[in-house]
């Protein structure tokens, strides 16, 4: 082992222990063609990585970061926490909004609440997404 590779070493330590200090954690992700729907990218997995895809995921408990960001005063107003329904002016249902407003979303919704017994249940979901071009324009990479 070289001097720098053990400094890496040591880095990639202090790392993981700052990881576990702070909340966040790696986790290895392989997605399989098998766990796609049987659509076009099951079938262009299955054509250009028959083996499945490979990464490591950074990830806090999601639990605890729920809690901590539907309590935060800056983000009041920005979560949409039950199922709705935009409508025109002559009363007809408007398509192309946001998530919450699919029926999807409203069935999922239903379904919680009638399997969970509590009819103020509610899903609290997120989008994850990975975007390099929103962190350099933010000046962060």
């Amino acid at each position: 082992m070289t001097l720098e590779s053990a400094q890496e070493v040591k880095r990639m330590s202090e790392n993981k222990v700052k990881e576990a200090q702070d909340g966040w954690a790696t986790s290895r992700v392989h997605i399989m063609p098998a766990d796609l729907p049987t659509n076009g990218a099951r079938k262009a997995m299955e054509k250009n990585c028959p083996g499945g895809v490979a990464f490591d995921l950074q990830h806090v408990n999601m639990l605890q970061f729920l809690k901590e960001e539907y309590g935060n005063k800056e983000y009041r107003g920005h979560f949409a926490t039950h199922a709705s329904r935009r409508y025109d002016k002559d009363g007809n249902v408007l398509f192309g909004g946001d998530v919450h407003e699919a029926d999807t979303w409203t069935q999922m919704e239903e379904d919680l609440r009638r399997s969970s017994g509590n009819v103020d249940a509610v899903i609290a979901a997120l989008q994850l997404y990975s975007d390099k071009t929103l962190l350099f324009m933010k000046g962060e990479a």
